[in-house]
């Protein structure tokens, strides 16, 4: 019963951005290890305290191979490509995680606070393409409100 405990406590710190203390909780029995959804949140908690993006990452795709329906690991997943600096990873996970749960509150606010790009301008042409630049730029222009 303790290590059961001992994981649910770390998981509610973890949710509450204790990630230390969660850190600390999770360490004390590695009960973690048989729950994919614990899994990817240690590994949040990794990747904030310790920093170790790479083993951050590995934990997580473990935890979504064993469970690959959780929208809670999709979100770990992504947050830890953040931290990472991959927002590209994390725009993947938000989205696999949303055709999991196209509600998931916590999958909804990172994706917004991500930001949504428009298409490019010319879509059969590369987002970078000077043409497609050029085009964005002067079309974001036209639409910004004029200062008075």
């Amino acid at each position: 019963m303790e290590k059961r405990d001992s994981v649910e406590r770390g998981m509610h710190l973890a949710k509450k951005g204790r990630f230390k203390e969660a850190l600390a909780a999770f360490s004390a029995d590695n009960a973690y290890k048989k729950s994919p959804t614990a899994i990817s949140y240690y590994a949040l908690c990794v990747a904030v305290v310790k920093k170790d993006y790479e083993e951050a990452v590995s934990l997580c795709r473990s935890a979504a191979k064993k469970e690959f329906y959780n929208p809670d690991i999709y979100l770990n997943i992504g947050k830890v490509c953040i931290l990472a600096e991959r927002r590209d990873l994390a725009f993947m996970a938000f989205k696999k995680g949303l055709k999991m749960d196209n509600e998931h509150p916590g999958l909804l606010k990172q994706m917004k606070q991500l930001g949504i790009r428009r298409r490019p301008s010319l879509p059969f042409l590369p987002r970078g393409n000077p043409f497609n630049k050029l085009i964005g730029a002067l079309g974001a222009r036209i639409q910004r409100p004029k200062k008075a």
